[in-house]
Parts: structure tokens; sequence; C-alpha cells
């Protein structure tokens, strides 16, 4: 259940989409619940396979608690007992939204419904995700499983890059965003270096392997984070990345700290920011002898 019709790039419902198309291609039946239809995604490529019914004709739908299985994002949850009496997953891609977006889901419902009988499984895609599901919530270990997102290596494939680009998307944390690039554009050694600021804003997926692997460098804002899946493509294209792991992608991190190539910045630490994209900047501006090569692992690892 997605039950709107969202088309601006968000990782979170490109994943739902995977999940579904992969059901479908595995032998099983799977339908996306959404506002209409006929709506897709215009910003990737989902199954021609997969099927999409509207809300209103989902809630009209009789089902079968024999046959019949509902998944749920994490956001959903407050749908959870309002929901038709059929088992159900909860697709958990991000636990820093296990109370809601606005934090406005209490504590003590999240309890009932995660010890209810009627849910199935539960879905996590991080190994953050993960361990907090096992440690804090009342759900047995059987129930609970690690989805690892896999990345299209098809296109977010290894680059070096030898242009002077720093990717970044802007549209999480965008006052963070502000506030380092306005930092970093009244240094003077970086107007005097010749790098340039790439952003990447609502654009196909396929555009945004393109700007990662032109270019050298990614700045991350995403915080909190499920897993961080642009982390995961931009070392996958050949990114040295500058900032948060967002909690979810702490094990991305620490992948690319162990290779010198992921420089993780404390939450609103924007002169750390600033200060570790000098330090990157410097290790391709002065051709490092082990940056090349450490990027490639860092690739062969990720991917």
């Amino acid at each position: 259940i997605l039950k709107e019709d969202i088309d601006r790039p968000i990782g979170g419902v490109k994943q739902i989409y995977r999940l579904a198309s992969i059901l479908v291609e595995l032998g099983h039946q799977a339908s996306i619940v959404q506002n209409t239809s006929d709506f897709r995604p215009s910003w990737f490529n989902s199954s021609d396979k997969l099927q999409a019914i509207s809300f209103s004709d989902f809630s009209n739908r009789p089902l079968d608690s024999c046959f019949d299985i509902i998944v749920i994002p994490e956001p959903f949850i407050a749908l959870f007992f309002r929901l038709p009496n059929v088992p159900i997953i909860i697709f958990n891609q991000n636990m820093n939204f296990l109370h809601g977006e606005k934090m406005n889901i209490k504590p003590e419902f999240v309890h009932t419904v995660y010890s209810s009988p009627r849910l199935a499984h539960v879905l996590s895609v991080s190994q953050s995700d993960f361990s907090y599901i096992l440690n804090l919530l009342p759900v047995s270990s059987s129930k609970v499983s690690l989805l690892v997102n896999a990345i299209e290596t098809d296109i977010f494939d290894f680059n070096f890059a030898s242009s002077k680009s720093i990717a970044y998307m802007p549209r999480k944390n965008s006052d963070h965003v502000n506030i380092v690039l306005a930092l970093l554009n009244q240094q003077d050694w970086f107007a005097n270096s010749n790098w340039k600021l790439l952003p990447i804003i609502n654009l196909p997926q396929i555009d945004v392997s393109k700007i990662l692997r032109s270019s050298s460098i990614f700045l991350s804002f995403g915080y909190p984070e499920g897993f961080g899946l642009p982390l995961a493509e931009a070392l996958s294209t050949g990114c040295y990345i500058v900032g948060y792991d967002g909690i979810g992608g702490r094990e991305i991190s620490q992948l690319g700290q162990i290779l010198n190539v992921f420089q993780p910045i404390e939450f609103r630490d924007f002169h750390g920011f600033v200060m570790a994209l000098k330090t990157a900047m410097e290790l391709f501006d002065n051709a490092s002898p082990t940056l090349h090569s450490n990027l490639q692992s860092a690739s062969d690892l990720i991917s």
C-alpha cells in the first residue's frame, strides 16, 4: 500500500515498487495500491507485469486471510488496525519514522502493533534498523528479516572521474545544504579552485547515475536515513563521500572509512563539513596515489 501517487524522486517509493515487481517475477500475484490505477512514477522503470489498483477499489475488494497479505511502509502503521483482517507485513525502510514522520504515533501504539498476532513479518533494510527492531521491539526474531537494498550496477557502475565536480542532493535538510554551500562559496580557496557543484534535483534515475559517475565527490545531507541508498550508489560509481551517514548508513560509512573514501560528519557540524570537503578536494588535486584503487575497492565491495 502506497495510497498516494508519488512522482517526485523518493528512494523508499522506488524500493516498494521493486519489492512488488520481484514478487511478481517470482510467480506471486502482487499489486501496488495507490491513488489511481493508471499512475506510474516517471523517474524509474517498473515492471510491465506489475499491476496497480486505486485505493478506493482496494477498500471495496474482499480479501481472504488464507491467501492475501497486505504490505505497508512503516509510516502507515497508524492504519494497522483499520486494515482488512489479513496478515500484514511492515516494510520498514527507516526506523527513524517508527513513530511517524512527525513523531505523532505514541510508543504505546507502536508496541501494540509490533506485538500483534496480525503482524506476519517485518522487513528491514539496514543492519542498524534490523538491530533496532530485534533489541527494542516486542516482535519475535523469526518475524524479522534484513532485506538488503540492491544496487543497479548496470547504471551505477564505477568511473574514476577526472573532472573537478562535487555532486549533492538538496532535497533533505535543505537548510543545511544552503549553510554549507554558502560557507564554502565564501572561501577563497574554493572560489579559486575550479571545482564546481552539481545539484541533483528531481532527475530520472539514469541522469542521477550520469552525474554521480562524472563527479569526484558526493556531499551527503540525508539524515535520518533507514539505509542511505544515495551513499551506496555514490560509492558504487566511484565518488568520495563527505557528509552524514544518517544513522542507517553507518555500515556504508564504516566500509568507506576503512578504505579512506568516506569522511563522516556529525549532524550540524558545518565547520567540519567544509573542512572535510577541502581535504577531499586536495586528495584529488594532489593525485593521491592510493585514491583510485581505494575508490575502486569501495565500489566493488558496496556493489
